[in-house]
């Protein structure tokens, strides 16, 4: 079996011997070229390699020699990448936060409490009003934070950016406690539910586990 550790490529931080074969052997499988004179296959088992795995393999795809069928699962696979990348580039917004001005050459500091302008920092670099940038902020501080159950889903591409904003809307203001409750009941399926249906079921749920608090808009 081809072993990328005995060509002295490495590992990645955080990559197991598994991921990083699964990933070489489909860059040399890609090399061989999965194409057909009029026709691109996707590899099999695509929608399983781990989420860099399939973002080498989305750049290289020409989706326009795709099949029906094969359209659809690439699809998937840009869903799945364009959630994990949302929640990648929340997280940042976070670190943002908490990250003191400063020039290309300052050292690496976090404040513990979030730092004053931050959303104009991140309005600037994005090119965002400062109202959407303030909004897609506290939505980052809440995933990372309270919500952190929540934003782990999102990061691997188990749910999307509608989603995990509806899980913001009903929960940002709970206690950790019921906020814990209702995700123990609701957060595994939540993949398998319309954006209307989570949104109802985790009202529901809130209603039921703290009424009082669940009517704050």
């Amino acid at each position: 079996m081809f072993d990328p550790l005995e060509t002295g490529i490495g590992l990645l931080p955080g990559e197991s011997r598994e991921e990083a074969i699964a990933y070489e052997t489909t860059c040399l499988e890609m090399a061989d070229g999965w194409v057909e004179p009029e026709r691109y296959l996707l590899p099999g088992g695509m929608e399983q390699l781990p989420l860099h795995v399939q973002a080498v393999l989305v750049a290289h795809i020409d989706r326009t020699r795709l099949n029906g069928h094969d359209a659809v699962r690439l699809m998937k696979v840009e869903a799945r990448l364009e959630s994990a990348f949302a929640a990648s580039k929340l997280a940042s917004m976070t670190e943002v936060a908490h990250s003191p001005a400063g020039d290309a050459e300052s050292l690496v500091e976090r404040s513990p409490n979030e730092i004053e302008h931050a959303a104009c920092e991140i309005a600037a670099a994005l090119n965002l009003t400062r109202q959407m940038s303030q909004r897609l902020l506290d939505e980052a501080l809440t995933l990372t934070g309270p919500l952190s159950r929540v934003w782990e889903k999102f990061r691997v591409g188990e749910i999307d950016s509608v989603r995990a904003r509806k899980f913001v809307d009903v929960l940002r203001h709970l206690t950790s406690e019921v906020i814990n409750q209702v995700l123990d009941r609701c957060l595994d399926n939540a993949p398998e539910l319309t954006s209307g249906q989570l949104g109802a079921r985790l009202t529901r749920l809130a209603l039921e586990a703290d009424p009082p608090a669940s009517l704050i808009p």
